[in-house]
């Protein structure tokens, strides 16, 4: 199984297994086949703010990573 398969975010929604968790719904680009992984409040938040375009005022976690990654 080395196939890469791309994948969009089709949905955050409340989780019906856990109180303050969401479920993130992942969806094959090329496909029918859906992944749902349960994430916390600020993974909602950051995942959620991403998809609308907005930037934060002091970089997140992650974009940080990012950021010295990419310069390496």
């Amino acid at each position: 199984m080395d196939k890469e398969v791309e994948i969009v975010v089709q949905q955050i929604a409340d989780s019906q297994i856990e109180i303050g968790a969401y479920a993130l719904i992942l969806k094959e680009r090329k496909g029918d086949r859906n992944l749902v992984i349960i994430i916390g409040t600020a993974e909602a938040q950051s995942i959620t703010l991403k998809i609308a375009g907005i930037q934060s005022q002091r970089p997140l976690t992650h974009d940080l990573l990012k950021t010295v990654i990419d310069s390496l």
